[in-house]
């Protein structure tokens, strides 16, 4: 093979252009509620704590009520990595995706190097459009990624005892990051049972001490079991949608089959690979567990975005897909009678993967600085000791000591604070503050019909009844739009509720 004749500078050169294009289009702002969330508690823990004050609900976005205070819905776990990226603000904190991806893809190699496959194509993984994409954001899958291809690689190595302990116990620690992501170590599980293998009991344990772990955590620091309000490892088998699942099946698998011709089924195309019961239970599994909490057409979707924000839950399964691509590749090409153009056709490939990380970057590069427009926007209007009342995802734009210290309310309170607030009065609360109420429509949404849109929609013309209820309360101070529809509203002095 040609191959090892310039493996080495060839990684370094995909490294060092990967990196080159994500310094060039740095991601100038987060587009996502989950991101927001994960560096609000960021820096909840940076300084020593893992929850808003009770009496301070206008910095509790996406919250639920317990004995600490107000909590996050989203684990803490997928905040840690965060924490050393966040002192810089929005100039700094996107690193955490590189420095992220590039670990990643260092395990990724050493894995190849284990299994006795080309370490070339750990290229593969550096450069996945849907990986790269990921990398750019700050949400939980690649932190996922990390401990599952870290586990994976000990899972390698599980005849020595310590080995198969630690790589149980990191697969049951992503639990921490998403709780769905227990499925790691219970489809491992599962395959050891089916091999007899006995090193079952000491990764077993390995997993058990990390999910007792999470117990714990989240019952001291939390006052309850799970950090989610809604979504429990309790519960999680009571949101399984059979409609969903028979529904995204075929519709992942055709996008894992067309993505890299032949991912999905690449485990079991090639006679030596050892882990066809692991792939095979983890894929199934995913797809299950995906059902559990979402729809493929739950969101909107696009050529542009189809092999990228749309796999995004699928993160961890395709990272791990990967490894069994790198060892199918070259034998796809011996099978097609053409592994005498293997170099040629790598470098193809290679040319087509940067060209397609590019064009990924630019589109979400636009997307970013269309976020980040209505983010300043809304500081050059709105003062920084305001409270604002807004709807569906908009506190994404206030975090304080990050974004400035604005409070913010959702005009429909449990929406953000659970529950407990179903019967909140926003304006009885802020009697006495600077208050104003944002109305924000994404231009790029407008059309969108999906249902994750109609919940957004029924939230937005609630807040549009709020506005018209208190007009005569109200005065428009700025209206735009471009690069989205905003209009700010600011109460008048010495407003009353009339409700």
């Amino acid at each position: 093979m040609y191959m090892h004749l310039f493996g080495n500078k060839t990684l370094i050169f995909a490294i060092v252009v990967y990196s080159l294009i994500y310094l060039f289009f740095f991601p100038s702002f987060y587009g996502s509620i989950d991101e927001n969330a994960s560096l609000r508690n960021a820096m909840l823990l940076s300084q020593g704590q893992i929850s808003v004050l009770e009496d301070e609900p206008f910095f509790a976005c996406r919250s639920v009520l317990t004995s600490q205070g107000f909590v996050s819905v989203y684990p803490v776990g997928r905040s840690f990595p965060l924490i050393p990226f966040i002192g810089g603000g929005l100039s700094t904190v996107f690193f955490y995706g590189l420095i992220i991806h590039l670990l990643n893809f260092f395990i990724f190699f050493q894995i190849l190097k284990k299994l006795n496959f080309n370490s070339i194509y750990s290229i593969f993984y550096l450069l996945f459009p849907t990986l790269v994409w990921e990398s750019r954001t700050l949400n939980a899958e690649l932190f996922v990624a990390t401990l599952a291809l870290t586990g994976l690689y000990f899972y390698l190595s599980r005849e020595r005892f310590f080995f198969a302990l630690f790589s149980g116990f990191l697969f049951g620690l992503a639990v921490f990051i998403r709780e769905d992501a227990i499925q790691f170590w219970g489809v491992f599980c599962a395959a050891l049972l089916l091999k007899k293998d006995k090193k079952i009991i000491p990764f077993a344990i390995g997993g058990l001490i990390a999910v007792i772990l999470f117990f714990v955590f989240n019952n001291a620091l939390l006052g309850e079991v799970s950090s989610r309000s809604e979504t429990t490892l309790a519960k999680v088998s009571s949101y399984f949608s059979i409609s969903n699942f028979l529904f995204d099946l075929p519709i992942y698998f055709l996008l894992l089959l067309a993505v890299f011709p032949l991912l999905i089924l690449s485990p079991y195309l090639q006679k030596q690979f050892e882990l066809k019961i692991e792939f095979f239970l983890l894929t199934i599994s995913y797809f299950a567990f995906n059902a559990m909490f979402t729809e493929f057409v739950a969101f909107d979707f696009s050529l542009e975005t189809i092999f990228t924000a749309r796999l995004r839950y699928l993160v961890p399964l395709i990272a791990i897909l990967l490894i069994a691509y790198a060892g199918f590749f070259p034998k796809l090409l011996e099978k097609l009678r053409l592994i005498k153009w293997e170099k040629p056709i790598f470098l193809l490939v290679l040319l087509v993967l940067f060209l397609g990380i590019i064009y990924a970057s630019f589109i979400h590069d636009r997307f970013l600085d269309s976020r980040k427009t209505v983010l300043n926007q809304i500081q050059s209007v709105i003062p920084d000791s305001a409270w604002v009342i807004g709807s569906s995802d908009d506190c994404s734009y206030f975090l304080k000591n990050f974004l400035g210290n604005q409070g913010y309310f959702n005009v429909v309170p449990k929406s953000d604070l659970g529950t407990t607030y179903s019967d909140f009065n926003i304006l009885e609360y802020a009697q006495g503050r600077q208050l104003y109420v944002l109305d924000l429509t994404y231009s790029n949404l407008s059309k969108n019909t999906s249902t994750r849109q109609t919940v957004i929609d029924h939230e937005r013309s609630k807040l549009k009844e709020f506005i018209e209820i208190h007009s005569s309360e109200l005065s428009l101070v700025y209206e735009t739009k471009n690069p989205h529809s905003l209009k700010i509203y600011r109460f008048k002095e010495g407003f009353q509720d009339e409700n």
